[in-house]
């Protein structure tokens, strides 16, 4: 996330990792994202929904990256992003239009 441009907070205690703060885009609409990190396992699904319902709350954005890569693209608005995608590309904008494609696409159920 750093090499996207994103300041990253870490969190305790929250259904997420951490808080990703957009500095390009700061003080504008989808400047920071609920981060979340693990396999993707039930429990993970779970995690990214909530994260979704925090982000509809907050008006903020949510990813979650998976370690493998995920049969689906999001969960319920949460975008689900796999480690090895994110590796593969050193473009900065790609990064966060792949976030906000996902992020906007209608999850599974």
């Amino acid at each position: 996330m750093t090499r996207a441009g994103f300041t990253v907070h870490p969190t305790t205690r929250a259904p997420f990792n951490s808080v990703s703060e957009d500095e390009e885009r700061r003080g504008r609409d989808g400047a920071k994202l609920l981060t979340g990190h693990s396999e993707f396992t039930p429990s993970a699904e779970k995690r990214a929904r909530i994260m979704s319902s925090l982000g509809q709350v907050t008006k903020t954005r949510s990813v979650y990256f998976v370690e493998e890569g995920a049969k689906r693209t999001s969960v319920k608005g949460t975008a689900l992003v796999s480690c090895e995608e994110l590796a593969d590309t050193d473009d900065p904008e790609a990064v966060r239009d792949l976030i906000r494609e996902r992020a906007a696409e209608p999850g599974e159920a």
